[in-house]
């Protein structure tokens, strides 16, 4: 499935975002960074059988998290009160845009760099919203017609979010939704997730179609196949650790082999990649 933008607005969309990949082609990211309270920075290893996370420093909850494609030491944060930044080096954090009086509350974030920022309200119909720092506005983009559950992201040049789909008859449905920010009406239900699970964090990886995602039902770490909607765990999390970012997010996915780890924990004497 694909995203239908306008002629213009398309090409210059997609142009920005293959001038922010250019920008990190020669940059090398590993970690996740994810706040609950305090700040996380996570690494996980190359078979995405187990990771490991250490604490910043503290820090706060957030409905939202996410770098900038233009800054390395900083991220930023969105919360019922306005747009925070975040010192990486030691959690500590400070409000830079209050939000508008009446503004609903919000679910995710997202920053494309030169100051502007996505966000949605977790309202029914999930409100798209554009934030730009550089005359301080909050402007209603459309409804996705998806509830927002989760964490925004973005992978290869496409935003996702994770969702409710409330259909005919009662019919609730977990859902991966891709993002026509052009025309959010536009936006669709990739992927249909498993009830059970309650994926707040998301995040881009190296690999290709795949998201990182967190389930805070199970306080676990797991990676989204978007080709056909499969979550395998990647490792357990602390608790109340819900939003998480990185750098993957502004470069284009380096590993597309086929890589098979039969063994995660190497009981078998092969290391890494059982078949690679």
């Amino acid at each position: 499935m694909g995203i239908v933008y306008s002629n213009n607005l398309k090409i210059s969309f997609k142009f920005f975002i293959a001038l922010i990949f250019l920008f990190f082609a020669t940059k090398s990211y590993s970690q996740i960074y994810g706040v609950g309270n305090p700040l996380y920075q996570i690494e996980i290893d190359e078979s995405f059988c187990s990771c490991s996370y250490s604490e910043i420093g503290p820090s706060s909850l957030f409905d939202g998290l996410s770098f900038c494609p233009d800054t390395d030491d900083m991220l930023y944060a969105m919360a019922g009160t306005g747009l925070y930044e975040i010192d990486i080096n030691s959690g500590a954090f400070n409000i830079i845009l209050p939000v508008p009086p009446g503004f609903p509350n919000p679910e995710g974030l997202l920053c494309i760099g030169n100051g502007i920022f996505y966000t949605m309200s977790n309202a029914d119909i999930g409100d798209l919203y554009r934030i730009d720092l550089n005359n301080n506005t909050f402007t209603n983009l459309g409804p996705t017609g998806f509830e927002s559950l989760g964490e925004l992201t973005l992978f290869n040049s496409t935003i996702y979010f994770t969702g409710i789909f409330n259909g005919p008859m009662g019919l609730i449905e977990k859902v991966l939704v891709q993002v026509d920010p052009i025309n959010p009406a536009n936006s669709i239900a990739l992927l249909t997730l498993p009830l059970s699970s309650f994926i707040d964090g998301l995040t881009a990886s190296s690999r290709c179609n795949t998201l990182i995602g967190t389930d805070q039902i199970s306080n676990q770490m797991v990676s989204i196949n978007l080709i056909d909607g499969v979550m395998e765990v990647i490792c357990s999390l602390p608790n109340g650790l819900n939003k998480i970012t990185s750098h993957d997010e502004y470069q284009s996915p380096t590993i597309c082999e086929a890589y098979i780890d039969l063994d995660c924990n190497n009981s078998s004497g092969a290391i890494d990649a059982d078949f690679n």
